[in-house]
């Protein structure tokens, strides 16, 4: 079963466009690896594209080597620990998981990665307790996977334009598993 958040905010990203459905080895390991929320996603949704192809969920053994590229043997973020779920339209924002330390954010255009569990924000004040407060564990945390903003997968050029909307005028819809890129 979903977790309630997650499946809250799922249905609030739009329509959901499966394109391959993951094996039953490949659900196991997401069970272990990532959490049951995680692995009941893909069992029930498949892998697949949402906000109109803007991004894309896929199997995470299917970027192994992309993720030792970005990795490498980093203390923080070894290869063999993360792994890559999902991908913006430009191949520029990448969502990883880590057993270690749960999302990961990686941003390829600005050689950045972002880690709550490592560079939680400081605050010098007591924030108040929400009367319903959720524990944070995996099954929590794995909501962070899913695209927060309407924004998520699109590119602007040097003139501040959205750049998906031509991209797929020029270029064509995406189909699982491509990017538009950028040729230097």
């Amino acid at each position: 079963m979903l977790e309630r958040n997650f499946e809250k905010r799922l249905n609030r990203i739009g329509d959901y466009t499966p394109a391959q459905f993951p094996s039953q080895g490949q659900v196991a390991e997401g069970c272990e690896r990532v959490s049951n929320t995680y692995a009941e996603f893909i069992k029930t949704r498949g892998y697949g594209l949402v906000r109109g192809g803007r991004y894309q969920f896929c199997p995470a053994d299917q970027y192994r080597s992309l993720a030792a590229l970005i990795f490498k043997a980093d203390t923080d973020f070894s290869h063999t620990d993360a792994r890559i779920l999902g991908f913006d339209a430009f191949g520029m924002e990448l969502i990883a998981w880590s057993e270690r330390h749960n999302s990961i954010t990686v941003n390829l255009l600005k050689y950045q990665i972002e880690c709550f569990d490592l560079a939680a924000p400081v605050l010098n004040y007591p924030m108040p307790t929400p009367k319903k407060t959720v524990p944070l564990n995996r099954e929590t945390r794995t909501r962070t996977i899913l695209p927060t903003d309407e924004d998520t997968g699109e590119c602007w050029d040097w003139q501040e334009n959205r750049m998906y909307e031509a991209a797929v005028r020029k270029l064509g819809q995406l189909e699982f598993g491509e990017v538009y890129g950028f040729v230097p």
